[in-house]
Order: C-alpha cells, then structure tokens, then sequence
C-alpha cells in the first residue's frame, strides 16, 4: 500500500507543483488588491477540488492498464487511490481550515461563515469519490473529469442540508455545533463510493 502511495504522488509531482502555484497565486493577487487574505468558501470549495486533478492526472489508461498486468490486488489499487485522495484533500483542507478557524477566532468572520467551510469539505469529498468509483468502475471509457453536474449538484444538496442543520441549532443558539455533521454525511456517501469501487474494478474489463 506504501508502495502505490509513492507511486502515486511521483506521477503527480509536476501537477502539485501546479496547483501550489495557482493557490499562492491567488493568495498573492487577493493581498496586492485588498491588503489581505480572505479564503471564503466558494474559493476553498475549489481548493477542495484540486486533489481530483492529481487523481485524474492518474487514471489515464496506459498507467491503468500498466498496473493491471502488475502483480498488484485490484482491491489494494482502489484503496490507494481513496486514500491518495483523501491525503491530498486533508493536505489542503487543514492549512486553509486553521487559517478560517483564527479569522472566526478575532472576529473576522461570523459562525455562519464559518461553519460554511463544512459544505466546501463534504461536496469536494463526495465529488472525488464520485469520479474515482465512475472511472474504476468502466476504465475502458476513459472518464478521468468530474461532471460539472455532479459538483453543482454535491454543492446544492449539502447546501440545503447544512443551512437546515444549521438553522436548527442556531435556534439552540449553538450553531456551530451543526457544522461537523455535513462532512460526517460527505465522509460516509466516500466510503459508499469505495465499497462500491472495490466490487466493481476487479471485473471490470480493459
């Protein structure tokens, strides 16, 4: 398992270097217009996308078919693959996260705002697992790109089920309470989305 983590952070290397550019990219544009620093979650949402790029930079054909003549399990393949993704995801996530938290911390941001952040988290998460069990699941079709509805729609339904979630602790008057169980909702529909990779990758056909 080792082994393939390696793998697949070697092949992503020039495509991290990418993404790590375009972010201090970002972070040195917003500074030089507005003297400082305000990730908001539309933006972290699209950082939380980012690792689909290294993975879908991955799953090209010649470097699937390559492993498959490999003595390699195709169940320890699909593992690798999820768990890439959630290190990429988290390598990203907690930096921006702390950053959020010290803002909320000196009252720069509101809990709402704050609390946001979570759907940017489960939509990204559940996002990439849609991609990874679509590819694995039919590798001959060649679909390494997440479909702008399937992001649209992750975003819109965590949305709406964080903003009641929310709303209904914000009556208690502990709203930030209600931000971890989104993320818990976007850590689970992943896991499906691995099981369901594991069983179909091994038959299916290159």
């Amino acid at each position: 398992m080792i082994a393939l983590l390696k793998i697949h952070f070697y092949l992503s290397r020039k495509l991290f270097i990418t993404v790590f550019l375009f972010i201090i990219g970002m972070i040195a544009i917003q500074w030089v217009i507005s003297k400082e620093i305000n990730l908001g979650f539309l933006t972290f949402y699209l950082f939380m996308l980012s690792p689909s790029l290294g993975t879908s930079y991955l799953l090209e054909n010649h470097f699937m078919k390559r492993l498959r003549v490999m003595p390699i399990d195709p169940k320890d393949l699909v593992k690798s693959l999820f768990i890439f993704s959630l290190l990429l995801l988290l390598i990203i996530a907690v930096p921006i996260g702390i950053y959020q938290t010290y803002l909320y911390l000196n009252n720069q941001i509101g809990g709402f705002e704050f609390s946001f952040l979570s759907i940017a988290f489960a939509a990204g998460i559940a996002s990439i697992g849609s991609m990874l069990k679509n590819y694995l699941s039919n590798p001959t079709k060649g679909t390494k790109s997440i479909s702008i509805g399937t992001l649209l729609g992750y975003f819109f339904l965590f949305t709406f089920v964080h903003l009641v979630i929310v709303l209904i602790f914000s009556i208690m008057d502990i709203v930030l309470m209600g931000a971890p169980i989104v993320p818990i909702i976007g850590f689970i529909i992943y896991y499906q989305y691995f099981k369901s990779a594991s069983t179909k990758f091994p038959a299916a056909e290159f």
